[in-house]
């Protein structure tokens, strides 16, 4: 409720009753020196709770890392990896998403009707296996029906304005004020890496530079400021602004 917990009370809590400490979101850590200190200060904790009567658990979240950045001591932890859902979990998570969001009944069986229907394009299938993506194609089902986009480009914007929406309000300074750059930018970069891809025979990644390089050579073609370039790198690195 806001009051002040000294260090003293974490471990005497810790002493007295079995706990469970839950770190969640270490992937949007994305500066390199406060992601070190937080790894560090983890693996510091772990090292020191081992002493407690019933050392406490410790559970970790974070997106795949392909940044090489920090992650907490795999001696310590073990490592588990989501699965892409299934139908029978799609299918629960579809249930109790009607539940929380109080649909009525009626409303709930257009709803899964729809969802079946719209998830047999192969492309909206592979977006249902994944919870934030699925939680996205819901609202938008709910929110229009049967006039959902099914085309993948139509679908895609819808998806970038609802993703950039919430974005906004947890990086406010950059992904607000530049989101219609984003909306602009985002697509050229995912022409830019598939036509280096299919003429170079690319892998598909690109260094901070050539990103950086990239982003300000579109803004220059189409007479946009470059200053917006640094903010939004800068938001990428902390926060997720990109479909991949």
């Amino acid at each position: 409720g806001g009051d002040p917990v000294t260090p003293g009370e974490v471990r005497d809590l810790i002493d007295r009753v079995p706990s469970l400490l839950v770190l969640d979101g270490l992937d949007e850590v994305g500066r390199i020196p406060a992601r070190n200190r937080i790894v560090k200060e983890i693996n510091l904790f772990c090292g020191r709770a081992r002493t407690s009567a019933v050392p406490p658990r410790v559970l970790v979240t974070s997106r795949p890392n392909s940044a090489g950045l920090a992650e907490p001591d795999a001696e310590m932890f073990e490592v588990i990896a989501l699965s892409p859902m299934d139908r029978r979990l799609r299918d629960d998570y579809l249930r109790r998403w009607c539940v929380v969001h109080r649909v009525n009944e009626n409303d709930a069986r257009a709803l899964r009707r729809n969802f079946n229907e719209k998830t047999r394009e192969p492309y909206i299938g592979e977006l249902a296996g994944n919870p934030m993506q699925l939680t996205i194609l819901l609202y938008l089902l709910r929110q229009q029906g049967d006039a959902t986009p099914d085309q993948r480009t139509e679908l895609y914007d819808a998806y970038m304005g609802l993703l950039l929406a919430r974005e906004a309000n947890k990086h406010p300074d950059s992904v607000r004020k530049h989101r219609k750059e984003l909306q602009e930018i985002v697509p050229f970069l995912g022409w830019h890496l598939q036509s280096r891809a299919e003429e170079h025979n690319h892998s598909g990644r690109m260094s901070h530079q050539e990103v950086d390089a990239a982003m300000r050579h579109f803004q220059r073609t189409y007479g946009k400021p470059e200053n917006a370039v640094d903010e939004l790198l800068e938001a990428a690195s902390e926060r997720l602004w990109a479909l991949t």
